[in-house]
């Protein structure tokens, strides 16, 4: 084995797009977090098909903050918001080149909301109320605007799924398979069940043998394996959704690790939610906003992916259950 295969990837150190002018007119995706033990800014009711959000007296002082930065700074245009319990997301619009940085706009924008908390609840502390970070996201095709809007409306449905099914939306650290540590998200179950199948096709194939095997593949699955695998070739992609679409699971190894806040985005989220994804990765540090996996690394995915299906069932008991001790 190439010990390039095993190179851990380069994490980001930044939330910031390098070399993106955040003068310049654009949409964005911000989200800002609070500090572990701030009063939450909302409280979550309902259930998932009618949820509802209310605000505490908190959570009214953020809100206000928000609907007047256009006062504050005119070229900017709030399209959508929400104020969760622990974080909120503001989707904007810069529509002429601003004075100064976005980030310092945000900044003062968080400044104003930890004066007026103060000023409400007679608190003399100054310490900030948000973590020092806050994460954006660019936009850079208007057609995704859509998507994000949709994101920020869903998010308090997403989170009592997440509340009513707290085992299935779990980040796991340190798990040990076949000699590499992992970290882990989803439903570990996945791990404990005897037929797991690696999937892996080779690029110098006939459409004929691609298609054998495929169906072979499928066969299996329906038999009761779990298909195990990166699903980078569009083939092994091709065989991870038809799978999923005939209500079957899936174990995916992924090149980049889970942040702390980390959520299943697109069809993941509701596969997470029904117990039928497991992601693993085995570069768990590897958590910046783009990934830099190349073929030495998905060819690498592809052999671990052999290597935790060849796995006894005991050995990958006691891997699960050391995460518990």
């Amino acid at each position: 084995m190439n010990p390039d295969y095993y190179k851990p990837l380069k994490r980001r150190n930044t939330r910031r797009k390098k070399d993106h002018d955040y003068q310049a007119p654009g949409f964005y995706m911000i989200t800002m977090t609070l500090l572990p033990g701030v009063q939450p800014m909302s409280i979550l009711q309902g259930s998932p098909l009618v949820p509802l959000v209310t605000l505490t007296v908190f959570g009214e002082i953020v809100q206000d903050r928000i609907l007047t930065i256009p006062e504050y700074t005119p070229a900017i245009e709030i399209l959508d918001h929400v104020v969760m319990p622990d974080h909120i997301h503001i989707l904007l619009h810069v529509k002429e080149r601003l004075a100064r940085h976005l980030g310092k706009i945000i900044a003062g924008f968080k400044g104003g909301i930890n004066t007026r908390f103060r000023e409400t609840f007679g608190i003399e502390d100054k310490e900030s109320l948000f973590k020092d970070k806050f994460h954006d996201r660019v936009v850079n095709h208007k057609g995704h605007i859509a998507t994000l809007r949709n994101y920020i409306r869903e998010n308090p449905r997403r989170r009592l799924i997440k509340m009513l099914h707290p085992d299935l939306f779990k980040r796991y650290l340190h798990l040990t398979l076949s000699g590499r540590e992992y970290s882990a998200y989803g439903n570990l179950f996945l791990l404990r069940l005897p037929n797991l199948l690696p999937i892996r096709v080779h690029r110098n194939w006939t459409d004929e043998m691609f298609d054998a095997y495929e169906q072979e593949c499928l066969e299996k699955i329906m038999d009761g394996a779990i298909a195990i695998s990166p699903f980078i070739h569009p083939r092994e992609s091709r065989i991870a959704q038809l799978a999923v679409e005939r209500g079957y699971s899936v174990i995916k190894l992924c090149e980049k690790g889970f942040e702390e806040r980390f959520s299943p985005r697109g069809r993941e989220f509701p596969l997470c939610e029904a117990g039928r994804l497991l992601l693993l990765a085995p570069w768990p540090d590897n958590y910046g906003q783009d990934g830099k996996a190349g073929y030495l690394q998905f060819h690498a995915m592809n052999d671990f992916a052999l290597a935790i299906s060849n796995l006894d069932g005991e050995e990958r008991e006691a891997s699960i259950e050391s995460l518990y001790h």
